[in-house]
């Protein structure tokens, strides 16, 4: 099927005349791939804005049920259209159709309106794409009802499915992703097990050491039946790990020795050593389990709340 696109040169144009508070009207620089029928997208518009005038405030939904909801839409409406592959695609839905419902996600939550948030960076940065693949990871084509086949997309915030579900190369296992969606979120309730969001011993330490182990075995071919132990033993282990404790402009990050220092003095973590020195640290060698959202090490056996 045939479908409508933006060149980058274009939607560059249409976004820093949108940023610029003085939009313009896609259809005036839109262009269509393929021949025969095209691609319509009306329902697709009518459910997001639909969903999006259901809600008074910022407060109604959190940032990633907001995402979650919106990648739903995307994914019941585009879900095995070619246009999807195409980048362009994507640009035009941002900076067209749905360039409203793009401009209410950085003003309702007070993220700024940049040119990643249309696709202009990195295509998996874009709003609506992100959107959608964190909804087509997420699907579960096996349960009963509707809204069963998208609960695992609905839990969790944007750096979880960013951060670590996109970035673990098993979208061909979405067995395997949702059992970490389960093992993160049990019961599938927005309450994280490990430290979620950039806490080094958390969620981003088990993404790290799932990635260190599947770069050496073949996980994918792991019966997903045996992915809950995998992930209680990689939580649970006591390994040797390098936290870096400066920040990118090579200053040190005073919040991060912080929050080390508390959890050595507290005995959560061991410390090893300090390097390059002790008055002069770049990084903490620990001896460590994966944290829990309470701060307290991981044991086998310990899911839940």
């Amino acid at each position: 099927m045939a479908y409508r696109y933006l060149t980058r040169q274009d939607a560059w144009h249409l976004y820093k005349a949108r940023a610029d508070n003085a939009p313009e009207d896609v259809k005036s620089r839109e262009k269509v791939h393929g021949d025969g029928a095209v691609l319509e997208v009306d329902s697709l518009v009518e459910d997001c804005s639909n969903f999006v005038e259901s809600l008074s405030d910022a407060t109604t939904v959190p940032a990633h049920a907001y995402e979650g909801n919106i990648g739903r839409f995307l994914h019941e409406h585009l879900r095995g259209q070619e246009a999807i592959d195409d980048p362009r695609f994507w640009l035009w839905l941002s900076l067209g159709p749905l360039a409203e419902i793009v401009v209410d996600r950085s003003t309702r939550f007070n993220v700024e309106y940049t040119q990643r948030i249309v696709g202009l960076g990195p295509t998996k940065e874009g709003f609506l794409y992100r959107s959608f693949l964190r909804a087509d990871l997420g699907y579960d084509e096996n349960a009963p009802s509707l809204d069963e086949r998208y609960r695992h997309a609905l839990v969790g915030d944007q750096d979880f499915w960013v951060s670590h579900v996109i970035r673990l190369s098993f979208a061909a296992r979405k067995d395997i992703l949702h059992s970490i969606v389960r093992f993160q979120y049990p019961g599938l309730k927005d309450d994280p097990l490990l430290a979620p969001g950039t806490h080094p011993l958390g969620m981003r330490l088990l993404a790290k050491r799932i990635r260190r182990v599947s770069s050496t075995t073949s996980l994918v071919f792991v019966d997903a039946t045996e992915w809950e132990g995998i992930l209680e033993e990689l939580a649970s282990r006591q390994e040797l790990e390098t936290i870096p404790v400066v920040k990118r402009d090579g200053k040190p990050d005073s919040s991060r020795i912080r929050m080390l220092e508390t959890l050595i003095s507290d005995g959560k973590v061991k410390l090893l050593r300090k390097l390059p020195s002790d008055q002069n640290p770049r990084e903490y060698q620990v001896m460590t389990a994966c944290l829990r959202a309470d701060g307290t090490p991981y044991q086998k056996g310990s899911a839940g709340p």
